[in-house]
Formats: structure tokens, C-alpha cells, sequence
């Protein structure tokens, strides 16, 4: 793949990213350490960023490098085999806090994650 095609796919990427979880360039910059004027020359599609700020753009939106370098494809409409599943997984996808319960539960132990059900049944009461 060329650099151009690279830069086109994070560019795109990029303003579906920033779109989604409602953040502007000028944070974003400040975000991951760069200017303004870096983050549109990316947006633009005009040059590719580092690679220390791919990984930093990676962690920010809890993505992979694929998702910010290639081009969005439908294949994973495919993964889930019933439709219903495969929307309630967008949601969780496309909401940046219930992905980020889902980021911190990976990594919780199970007592911890006990401990959150049973918080959460007392807070339905």
C-alpha cells in the first residue's frame, strides 16, 4: 500500500474518530503533543503522523493501528451472525464510556468485578 492510500485512510479515519468522540483537532493536538497545524496537515491527508503518535492516537481512541491505517471495510458485518448482536456490539463500540467500562473490566479481577455487579443491583433498587 502507498503512502498516499496510508494517508488517505488516516485521514478519513481520523475525522470519524474525532467526530465520534466529539473532540476537535486544536484538543487533539494537545492531547498526544503536537500542533494544530500537524493534526490538519493528517486530516487533510497531506502527511502521515510519526510513528510515536500513531501509538498515541491508538491509545487515545482504544484502537488498533489497522483501525487507524487501513480502510474501513464491512467484513466484521459478518462476525456476529445475529443482527441484533451485531447492533448492540456497535453501540458498545461507538459509545466511548461503556467501551471504556469494557477496556477496564479486561483488565479487572474477578473480585473486582463482582464487587461492580453487586454495586450496580444495590443502585437498581
Amino acid at each position: 500500500m502507498n503512502e498516499k492510500i496510508i494517508n488517505q485512510n488516516i485521514a478519513k479515519n481520523l475525522k470519524k474518530l474525532l467526530s465520534k468522540n466529539a473532540i476537535n483537532q486544536r484538543t487533539l493536538a494537545k492531547q498526544i503533543g503536537v500542533s494544530p497545524a500537524t493534526v490538519s496537515t493528517w486530516i487533510r491527508g497531506e502527511k502521515m503522523p510519526r510513528a510515536d503518535k500513531i501509538d498515541a492516537l491508538c491509545a487515545l481512541f482504544s484502537i488498533t493501528h489497522t483501525d487507524l491505517l487501513e480502510e474501513e471495510n464491512d467484513q466484521n458485518d459478518n462476525y456476529y451472525l445475529n443482527p441484533q448482536t451485531r447492533l448492540a456490539a456497535k453501540m458498545v463500540y461507538e459509545d466511548v464510556n461503556i467501551r471504556n467500562l469494557f477496556e477496564i473490566a479486561r483488565t479487572s479481577s474477578p473480585d473486582d468485578i463482582r464487587f461492580a455487579i453487586e454495586l450496580l443491583n444495590r443502585l437498581k433498587r
